[in-house]
């Protein structure tokens, strides 16, 4: 069964998709979080490309209009892990690639993260 993160990511980003690394996840469970890893990644080694400014239009959709569980894993598995690869630089820089629905929950997961760096 495919689910609406999977395809979304699948019909509108198919030349980016990870095929291979989705043909080889054999618990479908975790699909959904592979590729938002995934995304997460590419949007923090490509700021400036289209792509990015698209995916996040497309994550600020699904956040918008999917339950807290979907809300969740997008905050756990795409934004912090954006957080941690742009690395503690400029804030402000970093809230220009976010659209402006994720800016108050990305600005909340960096401060998070950044705490527990300094808790460690």
């Amino acid at each position: 069964m495919k689910t609406s993160i999977e395809q979304c990511f699948r019909l509108q980003f198919s030349e980016l998709y990870p095929y291979g690394m989705i043909a080889a996840e054999n618990q479908e469970y975790l699909v959904d979080y592979k590729l938002l890893i995934f995304f997460a990644s590419f949007c923090s080694e490509h700021p400036t490309c289209k792509q990015t400014g698209d995916i996040l239009i497309l994550i600020e959709s699904i956040y918008k209009t999917q339950n807290i569980f979907v809300q969740n894993a997008i905050e756990n598995e795409f934004l912090a892990v954006m957080v941690e690869k742009f690395g503690p630089t400029d804030l402000e820089k970093q809230l220009e690639l976010i659209p402006s629905e994720l800016k108050t929950v990305y600005t909340r997961i960096f401060f998070e993260i950044r705490k527990e760096l300094q808790d460690a």
